[in-house]
């Protein structure tokens, strides 16, 4: 199949993978899935810790990965999204790949971004000490 269209049929894949090589090399089969116009940024992976990483596009969180030390019996590596686990595996690395093409399809779940909290204590100026000259 190219491009959804039937191209060739045989009894064996071997057959099959000969025909896709040989059409490949001369030209005449073209590509599977044409180009995008523009590929969307990949996430960046920060290590917060080896337990704790997150998934930035510039200065915007789209995921986290965290180790799940709690479940002794199943032990994974999870990607989360606002607190939600959207996917689990064995390994750290594919939990990125699996951020990275999510995010590049436009099939990750929007991560919620909290307004950042001002703290204060409303003692901003705690004490006043005046300096005398002599």
């Amino acid at each position: 199949m190219v491009n959804g269209v039937e191209k060739f049929r045989d009894t064996t894949p071997t057959r099959c993978q000969r025909f896709i090589e040989w059409y490949h090399q001369d030209g005449t089969l073209r590509e599977t899935f044409p180009a995008p116009a523009q590929v969307a940024e990949a996430p960046t992976i920060l290590e917060i810790s080896f337990y704790d990483q997150e998934a930035f596009v510039g200065d915007y969180l789209v995921a986290s990965i965290s180790y799940d030390h709690d479940n002794y019996e199943n032990l994974y590596w999870r990607v989360l999204v606002n607190n939600v686990e959207i996917f689990r595996d064995l390994s750290a690395a594919r939990c990125h790949s699996y951020i990275k093409q999510q995010y590049q399809q436009g099939t990750l779940p929007v991560q919620e971004h909290l307004p950042e909290e001002v703290c204060t204590t409303s003692n901003e100026v705690m004490a006043s000490i005046p300096i005398l000259k002599k």
